[in-house]
């Protein structure tokens, strides 16, 4: 590879990695790849196409050189055996070079409206590799067009190969960047319908941090405290609710059940928001994610346990 070409793909890759820490769109990213690629050779076109979801299809990412009548044709581009340099590359999962589109005849049959296209356009050579994840599965092509029909040197392969390993980069942090989103719009849902369910049943329920700080409690235990949201939440909930003595009596046997992440239950009294205490029965349970890891743990209080008040 040439010191120019090393040099310039280097750059390239800076650009595009410091997108990508940033947070940059997808788009954008890809689009910096392309302008920095164009802006070796004033007769080089490159783009790149992302497979639709159904992955039967390309559809045009980024290219700012692409001719938008070119664009809208191949908008989208069939994968198939024969279809042009990418819609092949795609398709076999290995790069594609057509030295000459006017000859090549992977641009012939459902393909030759590309060829014209092409030509018409002055582009007589087409390099393309697919985007590949590690899996295997098919994300996308990084495409190269010329304006001379001639065989592909080295420096031209290490160019494809470094901008595919680029938007390879960019296209799978962007997919794992909307699955975080997805999921974790699917978790705020789930715990909005949860929510919704505990806040109908008419026991006093919270639900404690490991820690023992409390994240929430339901709509029962706001109204028999009288406290907000707000001041049902954190570690002063406890000092707010509970009498004195019981939360100096029970603080350190409390703690060590904690910490041991066990169910147990005690017996304490809750002020209500009138003043008064009243005598609950208090559950403890763990709550623990799909690996075994405790998350939380819901204290229910059963308010006919006892009658009396103090």
């Amino acid at each position: 590879m040439s010191p120019r070409i090393r040099d310039s793909l280097a750059a390239i890759h800076q650009r595009t990695l410091e997108l990508i820490v940033r947070g940059a769109p997808l788009q954008d990213v890809l689009g910096a790849l392309c302008d920095g690629i164009d802006a070796l050779d004033p007769d080089l076109i490159s783009s790149v196409l992302l497979t639709d979801a159904g992955g039967q299809h390309l559809w045009p990412a980024a290219g700012r050189r692409v001719p938008e009548d070119y664009k809208e044709l191949i908008t989208p581009l069939p994968i198939g055996p024969t279809m042009a340099a990418c819609g092949t590359a795609a398709f076999r999962k290995e790069p594609v070079i057509s030295s000459d589109i006017a000859a090549d005849p992977l641009w012939s049959g459902p393909a030759e409206k590309y060829r014209r296209m092409a030509l018409q356009h002055g582009l007589h050579t087409a390099w393309s590799v697919p985007i590949v994840s590690e899996n295997g599965t098919l994300l996308g092509t990084f495409g190269l067009h010329h304006t001379k029909a001639h065989p592909v040197a080295g420096d031209e392969l290490a160019l494809l190969e470094q901008a595919e390993h680029i938007a390879l980069i960019a296209i799978e942090r962007d997919r794992a960047q909307t699955a975080l989103t997805e999921a974790l719009a699917e978790v705020r849902k789930s715990e909005a319908e949860l929510r919704t369910i505990v806040d109908m049943i008419p026991q006093l329920i919270a639900v404690l941090a490991p820690d023992g700080q409390a994240l929430y409690v339901n709509q029962s235990t706001l109204e028999y405290t009288g406290l907000s949201a707000d001041q049902a939440r954190g570690f002063e909930f406890r000092q707010r609710v509970f009498h004195p003595e019981d939360v100096e009596r029970l603080g350190a046997e409390r703690g060590h059940a904690l910490e041991r992440g066990e169910p147990f239950e005690n017996e304490q009294r809750a002020k209500r928001q009138d003043g008064v205490y009243r005598w609950f029965l208090i559950r403890y349970r763990p709550l623990r994610d799909e690996h075994g890891t405790r998350r939380a743990l819901v204290r229910d209080c059963d308010r006919h346990r006892r009658s009396q008040t103090v």
